[in-house]
């Protein structure tokens, strides 16, 4: 296992456009509402909602504002075509279906979340099923690198959830494959994610396919060798993220119909099941891991990336991140991960 020094972030990432003040009602009336979530003052029509610390769980707040405020529904991906003010206020403004209609999409299973041309990157949800979080990678990634989440079965509260982690695995690949046909693939799961980007990797394999990226992001490797105090452990965070997702998000629903702790509290326990349940095989290649370098609470142990040594034929390059488990989508953590991450598919390209 090789543990690695985080790079510095890349301050281009943070930089924002020359100041131009918002124009007409909608536009003054969006930056109202990014003021309030955001705590700054001063918002323009340029500036880009997460190059200036939007994230995952600022979008659903976002969703939910606008809808109560301006009388207009927002889909969730709006924020990735139209990421500024006056983008936004345009796509509202022109009744862009993108931007007025809500459904069940943003709890699809293939959930885009920015295009390009080259190989993209495929992240997979944590234990309760979303894939919203890594939208704050988007940034970070080259302006033609794609980047794609993989959210659990059963997010629309009518399809069938996973009976295990094998077969999630296979669907997912399914679905992978229908955008990639064939590798280098690159591979990114969070928590139970990382668990199943393990998986995936496993049987891309099998396939003959060449995996060229696998990173986790502080990801258990064997539930099995777990007691239940610790296992405890791990359902508490689960919870903890759902009433911390259900908290920014309000009583509304998210999506129409089912609020979103009523969608990600049955996928976060039939994660959680599944997870005990499943025991990892070997990957050959090599693996990027990040590891949350600040306990969740008083005297809880830190996920130890050794634990994954036997299931990992290759390298480990392992990087400490100064959060908590439940802190890696922040915008000052997953800056860094996503430094790291997109580093390394540029030396593959």
């Amino acid at each position: 296992i090789d543990r690695r020094a985080l790079p510095k972030p890349d301050s281009e990432s943070f930089v924002t456009k020359e100041y131009a003040a918002p124009e007409g009602e909608i536009e003054l009336a969006l930056a109202g509402i990014w003021s309030d979530l955001l705590k700054i003052d001063q918002i323009g029509r340029h500036d880009n909602f997460f190059a200036i610390g939007g994230h995952s769980l600022m979008a659903m707040r976002m969703i939910s504002s606008v809808q109560s405020k301006l009388g207009f529904s927002l889909k969730l991906k709006m924020l990735f075509t139209s990421p500024t003010i006056a983008e936004m206020a345009k796509s509202l403004v022109q009744g862009s279906p993108a931007a007025t209609t809500l459904g069940d999409d943003e709890y699809s299973v293939l959930l885009p979340l920015k295009g390009g041309s080259r190989p993209p990157l495929f992240c997979i949800h944590p234990g309760q099923g979303l894939s919203w979080i890594y939208m704050g990678l988007v940034k970070h990634l080259h302006s033609e690198r794609p980047l794609y989440g993989l959210q659990a079965r059963g997010l629309d509260g009518k399809a069938a959830m996973a009976g295990s982690v094998e077969e999630m695995a296979k669907d997912y690949l399914a679905h992978v494959c229908k955008i990639q046909p064939h590798g280098p693939y690159h591979l990114l799961g969070w928590s139970f994610g990382g668990t199943v980007a393990h998986s995936m990797a496993v049987e891309l394999e099998k396939q003959g396919e060449k995996v060229a990226l696998l990173a986790m992001m502080d990801s258990v490797c064997d539930f099995s060798v777990y007691g239940d105090d610790d296992e405890e452990e791990y359902e508490q965070d689960e919870k903890e993220y759902v009433q911390h997702l259900s908290h920014f998000a309000g009583k509304s629903s998210i999506g129409g119909g089912l609020t979103l702790q009523e969608r990600v509290m049955p996928i976060s326990a039939n994660n959680s099941d599944l997870a005990g349940r499943f025991k990892p095989s070997v990957f050959g290649g090599n693996v990027t891991y990040f590891r949350a370098a600040v306990p969740s609470r008083d005297k809880a142990p830190l996920v130890d990336p050794a634990s994954w040594a036997p299931y990992v034929r290759g390298e480990m390059a392992v990087y400490d991140v100064a959060c908590k488990h439940l802190e890696m989508d922040k915008p000052e953590n997953i800056a860094v991960v996503g430094a790291v991450v997109a580093a390394k598919m540029e030396k593959h390209f």
